[in-house]
């Protein structure tokens, strides 16, 4: 839950325009290639709108009875300035900066790792949890996004 607060509160300090003209999260990575990073069926979907962002969950299925544990995503994409983007990165605590991600990217750890990109107006928070490298998977998924904008 403080995982969603944090990405809601982070997406409403970026929000300028309607959620009507922000892209479907939902529709920018397919069911498959998440399967793929999760190693595991999906077990649910859903999208939220809230303000002027999108946001989209995928929860894993669960390996097996003896655990509660399974994988999960989540992708929030809001329209922001570059400079308003930069401004965010530079407050952000502990930001890495990440190459090869869109336009501007950074890499944070807040309840867990998010990687958080800008690309043509457009700001996504990438944040995955489960498998062996989070991050790497997130680059990969954001990258398939991105070509979906």
């Amino acid at each position: 839950m403080t995982r969603v607060l944090l990405a809601v509160g982070l997406a409403l300090a970026f929000v300028q325009t309607a959620s009507a003209g922000v892209p479907n999260p939902c529709v920018l990575v397919t069911n498959a290639e998440v399967a793929k990073v999760f190693g595991a069926k999906i077990a649910d979907r859903a999208s939220v709108t809230y303000g002027s962002g999108r946001g989209c969950t995928w929860d894993g299925a669960t390996p097996n009875s003896f655990t509660s544990y399974h994988a999960s995503l989540r992708i929030d994409i809001a329209r922001v300035t570059k400079a308003e983007f930069e401004k965010q990165a530079k407050k952000a605590k502990n930001a890495v900066p990440v190459r090869n991600v869109g336009e501007l990217a950074y890499s944070q750890y807040l309840a867990g790792e998010v990687l958080t990109v800008w690309q043509r107006g457009i700001w996504m928070s990438v944040e995955l949890s489960g498998g062996m490298s989070p991050i790497e998977a997130a680059k990969v998924l954001a990258r398939s996004a991105l070509t979906r904008l």
